[in-house]
């Protein structure tokens, strides 16, 4: 399950274990959950965080995808974290590491979308 939290104006999705198409729900929550967040915020942050996450199938991505083309719409920023070497494979394979700012710690992924817009 995923769990949502927003401190000092950045959002950050601490995301379940696995995502594939089985978990339909959970997939149309979270982007729920990212749309809902995106229009709130005039320019939103959003931090994904991986620690747990072992899996994740092209559903997950699709739906990270429109949320991030909706951030990309009010200026806002994101950033993954702590991915494991399979998510991580995952986004290389869909060349998505190179548009989307990943990040090996929290920390990084936090200090990243918090500075501000150049």
């Amino acid at each position: 399950m995923t769990t949502v939290s927003e401190a000092n104006g950045v959002v950050t999705f601490r995301l379940a274990k696995s995502y594939d198409a089985l978990h339909g729900n959970e997939l149309q929550q979270l982007e729920t959950d990212i749309v809902g967040h995106v229009q709130s915020a005039e320019h939103p942050r959003l931090v994904f965080d991986f620690s747990e996450t072992s899996y994740i199938s092209s559903s997950f991505v699709e739906v990270v995808m429109r949320g991030w083309k909706r951030l990309q719409e009010k200026n806002g920023r994101m950033a993954l974290c702590c991915l494991n070497p399979n998510c991580a494979t995952v986004l290389k394979v869909c060349r998505l590491d190179r548009i989307w700012d990943i990040r090996d710690t929290y920390e990084e992924a936090l200090e990243s979308v918090s500075r501000p817009a150049e």
